[in-house]
């Protein structure tokens, strides 16, 4: 039967009504990760003013899921501003109500016109209004102008207008007389799913990551009765140590390559990883695809690496990506990301950030020519061993301990032990000969939904565990496996992009290993038009 359409059908969402009516386009997925998300928004506004040289101090106070979240910055802006509106009338409020409830409303837009420098977290106008609308009950004090100024809002809706004097400051467990903003949410469960809950850990990491950011940045997290300090003198280099660590590396050197620039700041480590551990900030955001910045540094110092190689040695520019650790950090206005997920940074002013880089890092690999040589030597062995397996089609046969036909290597051929205790590793990188895919590629679970590797990553940071498929060889079936430990290691390295029958593409590297209808595994740079992949199919 086909519904009548006409204007009775047409709906129209004022103020925050529309990030009610639909939260998921603002939050994402309604769970316990966009409790989070509405929290960081606060949290982020804090670090940007820390950004742009106005506050050095950030509390956090989780009580159940009431959260508080104060700083001490110069507080919000109160005096009256004009909005034009989509008619063409003009209306005058406070900039504070602006701020926390007029979508597109805020600050950060233009550097010149704004007041935060190089850059901030927030650009769009969005986050705080978000966290306003999704929550049940939802307060601001700011100090301005030697008053304490006051709002209230109850699921998007004004309760108390903007005024000073008004209100009872929430129970701070410190005694804080510096307060420039606080603001006190609880948000309203209704409207995510079941059981979502915020996690404590998620604004630990945060405030741990956001200390190293921004050095000299103090911030109190306080939940479950005790208070946590995070803060760091160094900043990017504490985390660059803390990063070397986490992977589990052994540096080469005692010495990290440091790099700073106007807009710019490199830690790297060479060391003994196998692959690239290479993390890409910008304004503090996590770019989890890298970027222009991740790409240019490693342009910039690999390449003052490629012209010291010895007179016999032969490796490309790429080959002396193994085993760089470090973090790449750019501040820069109103910054171009491939989508709002800003997953990847595509801005065109980067390259030119980085241009007075090159004599710091000449200085540097003068200074250890040791470092040079066992540098260009790995490279140069590296190669070396691509090239070998590349021309030996026969490599992966002699991994397969006499079975017949090309097999999986040997650290990736299926256990023996009992199905119910297997484990799937996604093993990514040239010299695990797994290869890897894109993190964007998605895997299919036993549930019948698709993850993303970006996403799988996610899960597991928050102890969330999928199930998928694997091809169990003794049995010719595929069973259910565990995906165990997966993890995002390379952000630059060569690619090939296949095309199926299906006119579907999948972008893996060069040397993944495709398991074909024959049992047979073939590198990707060798199928042909002739192969058929093994597929899962679905009933």
């Amino acid at each position: 039967m086909t519904k009548k359409y006409d204007e009775k059908s047409i709906q129209s969402f004022q103020g925050l009504s529309g990030i009610r009516k639909r939260p998921t386009v603002y939050v994402g997925q309604m769970d316990s990760n966009a409790l989070f998300i509405i929290a960081k928004e606060l949290l982020d506004n804090a670090a940007d003013e820390n950004m742009a040289g106005r506050n050095k101090f950030c509390h956090v106070i989780v009580e159940d899921q009431t959260v508080t979240v104060l700083d001490h910055g110069q507080g919000i802006p109160t005096g009256t501003i004009t909005i034009q509106e989509a008619n063409g009338t003009k209306t005058k409020l406070s900039a504070l109500e602006a701020i926390v409830s007029r979508m597109h409303t805020g600050g950060k837009f233009d550097a010149e016109k704004g007041s935060y420098g190089d850059g901030s977290i927030g650009v769009n106008g969005v986050g705080i209004k978000a966290t306003n609308a999704l929550s049940k009950s939802f307060e601001v004090w700011t100090n301005r102008d030697g008053k304490t100024w006051y709002t209230s809002y109850a699921k998007g809706v004004v309760q108390t207008p903007v005024s000073s004097g008004r209100g009872t400051q929430p129970k701070i467990p410190v005694n804080d007389k510096k307060i420039g903003t606080l603001v006190r949410y609880t948000p309203d469960l209704s409207l995510f799913e079941k059981d979502s809950k915020l996690d404590v850990q998620n604004i630990y990491d945060w405030a741990n990551l956001a200390s190293k950011l921004n050095a000299g940045f103090t911030i109190d997290v306080t939940a479950n009765g005790e208070t946590k300090r995070y803060f760091s003198k160094a900043g990017i280099e504490d985390y660059l140590v803390e990063l070397v660590g986490e992977i589990g590396a052994t540096p080469l050197h005692n010495d990290a390559l440091v790099l700073r620039a106007p807009g710019v700041d490199i830690a790297l480590m060479f060391t003994d990883y196998d692959g690239v551990g290479l993390r890409g900030h910008t304004n503090g955001i996590h770019n989890v695809k890298g970027g222009l910045h991740v790409d240019h540094a490693l342009t910039a110092v690999c390449s003052e690496l490629f012209g010291r190689r010895g007179a016999k040695q032969s490796f490309r520019t790429s080959d002396l990506f193994e085993g760089i650790i470090g973090i790449v950090n750019v501040r820069i206005s109103s910054p171009q990301f491939n989508t709002q997920t800003k997953e990847l940074l595509v801005d065109a002013r980067v390259p030119d950030m980085f241009k007075g880089l090159g004599k710091d890092i000449k200085q540097f690999f003068d200074k250890h020519k040791g470092l040079v040589k066992q540098l260009c030597d790995r490279a140069h062995d590296l190669r070396k061993l691509k090239d070998d397996f590349k021309a030996n089609k026969d490599a992966s046969r002699r991994l397969s301990g006499g079975r017949s036909g090309p097999r999986l290597p040997s650290k990736l051929i299926s256990s023996k032990c009992e199905p119910g205790k297997r484990v799937l590793y996604l093993v990514e990188g040239d010299s695990a000969a797994g290869g890897c895919f894109t993190a964007d590629t998605e895997v299919r679970l036993t549930d019948g939904s698709n993850k993303s590797f970006t996403d799988l990553v996610k899960d597991a940071s928050r102890g969330i565990v999928n199930y998928g498929f694997a091809w169990n060889h003794d049995a010719s079936c595929f069973e259910t496996v565990k995906l165990d430990s997966p993890r995002i290691t390379r952000q630059t390295t060569e690619l090939i992009e296949l095309t199926l029958d299906s006119g579907e593409t999948v972008t893996c590297t060069p040397d993944h290993l495709w398991l074909l209808e024959t049992g047979e595994y073939k590198r990707a740079d060798e199928l042909t038009a002739d192969d058929v992949i093994r597929y899962l199919r679905q009933q």
